[in-house]
């Protein structure tokens, strides 16, 4: 795997050198089973009289509803759905990331997808961030004119009993699969999966009733169900995980309908930008955030199996697109209440505050302001790293929620020595307790819910094994007061101040996880005062 990715890297750079613009691709005159580079997005290899197939295809796309410009983007994709009969995969992650999707739980980007028109939605991890509940009411939602509803897929998605480890019935959160016949008579069968060990990178609460059953055998199963007994020309395979999850038997012929499992693979979770081609089964993904669109192009063959002619991703800034009218205001309807909040200047930053240092230290000096401020007596706070870096400037709530788009509880938790330093080692603290960590005694902390209560692919509590959940940080009128508001609360107070990022240093010995083993002398933060 690594081999061809660096092989496919060296033939870009060849080719740089020698040509101009320079488009990632696939193209059936290749003689290799692996992706190559192109200096064409197009290929002049397919038959005329062939049938042939049109994917267009997003994943990880996380809210990015400005970022990468939805408009934009689903007018592009409504566009090519409309004049090429093409179908529109989303393989996941869809919604959560921005003040712009979190602020209405996804529901301005589900109307999106109805009103473009995309065949399907793949679950996700992060479609859980908000609980079942929303995955249920997001799922209901149609377009207020063509009354169409994007089909979510979760095929392998189970009840589970934690107690018992035992496999219930269907979840029934989403379809196993999705039927498009097309203009050219072509019936072509869309299954999705999410990667079976993504239940750890999901807050355990939100899924301690559900197991995410091996996606490979689902997608023979359905595979086989969809050839033989649907009798489906083209299967497609839409996976919430990257293309090493999914195992390259899906491009053999299945016993059961003599024919391959799968004519394409989409895929997602990872951020990776990535392309190849095994027997002629493309699998493809993008790194994510609308930054490019998957496209892939396949041709029947005389004996009715499906070659691919072309396999690459496209960059939306390079694509002249005519905006759609009634999607812009779509948009807008939702962006004028996101706006009103997201614009709010909470201080200004000098410096750069990391998203793996300065930033999760200035949370976590957050949740002690509130501790104290509440006289709630913890030795530690602790949280994981934030999603992105803020810079030396005005910060504004929009740029705090980029940078902590989750909606995680604070809980107060008791937990063992040994259990606290190995946790901390890989995450971040601020330290009220000068005296050394003693592995066997027991500490009181206030710690993020992800943290506190997660789940190894076992499903076993594996940060806080012997935990004692307590209570939870809490503010007046709000169901669940998040680490995001704790954070911009805290940050008002300084609204005409300028936060200096040195004083979030980790080699302060209030953040320093290294340290935790040594006694150290604690000074008076102001922060706190």
């Amino acid at each position: 795997m690594k081999f061809r990715k660096i092989l496919c890297i060296l033939t870009f750079l060849i080719l740089l050198t020698g040509c101009g613009p320079i488009f990632s691709s696939y193209s059936s005159s290749s003689t290799s089973s692996v992706s190559t580079t192109s200096s064409s997005l197009s290929s002049t290899s397919s038959s005329v009289n062939n049938k042939t197939l049109t994917i267009y295809a997003i994943n990880d796309f996380h809210g990015a509803v400005k970022e990468a410009n939805i408009v934009r983007l689903g007018s592009y994709l409504k566009e090519k759905k409309q004049s090429e009969d093409a179908l529109l995969i989303n393989s996941g992650d869809y919604w959560q990331g921005s003040i712009e999707s979190n602020h209405n739980r996804g529901k301005l980007l589900t109307d999106v997808s109805n009103y473009v028109q995309f065949d399907c939605l793949t679950l996700g991890n992060h479609e859980f961030d908000w609980g079942q509940k929303y995955i249920r009411e997001n799922r209901l939602r149609k377009d207020e004119e063509s009354f169409y509803q994007t089909p979510f897929l979760a095929a392998n998605i189970y009840r589970y009993d934690l107690a018992t480890k035992t496999i219930g019935e269907y979840a029934d959160l989403g379809e196993k699969y999705v039927i498009r016949e097309l203009n050219n008579g072509l019936k072509v069968g869309i299954i999705g999966v999410i990667g079976s060990n993504l239940t750890a990178s999901i807050t355990s609460t939100h899924v301690d009733d559900l197991i995410f059953v091996d996606p490979v055998n689902t997608i023979k199963e359905l595979s086989d169900e969809l050839r033989v007994q649907k009798s489906c020309d083209v299967v497609i395979a839409s996976c919430h995980c990257d293309e090493d999850d999914i195992s390259e038997e899906l491009t053999l012929k299945s016993s059961v309908s003599n024919r391959r499992y799968v004519d394409a693979v989409f895929c997602g979770h990872s951020h990776q930008d990535e392309y190849k081609v095994v027997n002629d089964v493309p699998y493809i993904q993008t790194n994510g955030y609308g930054s490019s669109i998957s496209y892939i192009k396949l041709e029947e063959k005389s004996d009715n199996s499906f070659q691919t002619i072309n396999c690459y991703n496209i960059v939306p800034e390079d694509l002249i697109v005519n905006e759609d009218v009634k999607l812009k205001t779509l948009v807008k309807n939702y962006t004028d209440v996101s706006d009103s909040l997201a614009s709010e200047v909470l201080c200004t930053f000098s410096g750069g505050f990391h998203y793996l240092e300065q930033l999760p230290n200035l949370v976590c000096t957050a949740l002690a302001y509130y501790a104290v401020k509440n006289d709630i007596s913890v030795d530690y706070t602790m949280v994981n790293r934030s999603r992105c870096s803020l810079a030396n400037r005005s910060i504004t709530y929009g740029d705090l929620y980029r940078a902590l788009p989750f909606d995680n509880e604070v809980q107060i938790v008791e937990v063992l020595g040994q259990d606290l330093l190995n946790c901390a080692r890989s995450n971040n603290i601020y330290r009220f307790n000068p005296e050394a960590i003693n592995k066997s005694q027991v500490y009181k902390i206030a710690v993020i819910d992800y943290l506190s209560t997660h789940r190894n692919s076992n499903r076993e509590y594996d940060n806080f094994p012997n935990l004692k959940i307590i209570g939870s940080f809490t503010k007046e009128g709000e169901d669940l007061y998040n680490y995001r508001d704790i954070t911009a609360d805290f940050l008002r107070n300084f609204r005409e101040e300028t936060l200096d990022s040195s004083s979030f240093n980790s080699d302060s010995d209030y953040y320093n996880v290294n340290n935790l083993e040594k006694s150290v002398v604690l000074p008076s933060n102001p922060y706190l005062s």
